[in-house]
């Protein structure tokens, strides 16, 4: 990166060239040679030399930044010479010019331009690390998807409940909400959580007025294989011939999750036949096929 002083010499060199637009619209605005036309301009603000007046506008400015010395440049040239080419000059200086304004535009280039979905995130707390990192990326950064992190905790009252149609109202409720695709993120001990199931199991769940979310399983980046939860699996075959859910390793782009999570929300109403959520749900944490524990 090059020093604050050398970028800003390369741009006042730029607007000083007489064959620049820029100067000549100074020159235009002062009836003199281009050169002469800002340094008078400075030397009216300041009562000195036109060298001494240069030093006085931009030393100070550089021990800021380009942008800020661009922008009392600016602000100098609108107060004394407020005719129209000065102030179009301002406009350009303090706009145009300002690298703060080039770098939001990337920015935006940059971003997931697909169609932004509600999504419902259900893991296990202790990957929370991989977890935080994938919706930071996506969903905060490439703007993929709207996330909903929060899942069924020991602290719900409706944990002791025994009516299964109970338990999954209040999961959508309080934490599915208005969320169109399920995305369950899976490491090593995802399989055994009792509470991942009762959100598969909310999310599938069919009736009138009541659609349900897409379903998809993603592997964490730290893992190339995991155990699949058993109502997940259930909903997936090898081949994905005939099944409504969709198992994928990590994504490598924005596109490719935003195509996958497009995929899912169309099998709401594509592939909701395929579901099977039956099963009674799970009451307890079961033991990690991974560590040989109950967590």
């Amino acid at each position: 990166m090059k020093p604050p002083n050398k970028r800003l010499s390369e741009l006042l060199a730029e607007a000083l060239n007489p064959g620049n637009s820029l100067a000549n619209l100074l020159a235009r605005a002062q009836v003199r040679s281009p050169r002469n036309a800002l340094a008078d301009l400075l030397v009216q603000s300041t009562g000195r030399s036109r060298v001494n007046a240069l030093d006085n506008i931009f030393t100070p400015s550089l021990a800021r930044s380009p942008s800020n010395a661009l922008a009392d440049l600016a602000s100098l040239l609108t107060v004394e010479q407020p005719r129209e080419p000065v102030q179009s000059l301002a406009t350009l200086l303090t706009g145009a010019l300002n690298p703060l304004n080039a770098l939001g535009e990337r920015r935006r280039e940059m971003v997931y331009q697909g169609t932004k979905r509600r999504v419902f995130i259900s893991h296990f707390r202790g990957d929370k690390t991989e977890v935080d990192a994938f919706i930071n990326y996506f969903a905060n950064q490439q703007q993929v998807f709207t996330p909903y992190v929060l899942g069924a905790n020991d602290n719900d009252e409706f944990i002791k409940s025994t009516n299964p149609e109970y338990v999954m109202s209040q999961i959508r409720q309080k934490y599915l909400q208005d969320s169109t695709v399920t995305l369950v993120l899976l490491g090593s001990c995802t399989h055994s959580r009792r509470y991942v199931d009762w959100e598969i199991k909310s999310s599938l769940r069919q009736g009138k007025d009541i659609t349900p979310n897409g379903l998809i399983g993603i592997l964490l980046p730290s893992k190339t294989s995991a155990y699949l939860p058993p109502r997940f699996e259930a909903n997936w075959v090898k081949g994905e011939a005939s099944c409504y859910a969709r198992y994928r390793a990590y994504p490598t782009s924005p596109e490719q999750l935003g195509g996958w999570i497009d995929d899912a929300y169309n099998a709401r109403t594509a592939r909701a036949n395929l579901i099977a959520n039956s099963q009674d749900m799970m009451k307890y944490n079961a033991q990690c096929k991974v560590c040989g524990v109950t967590h």
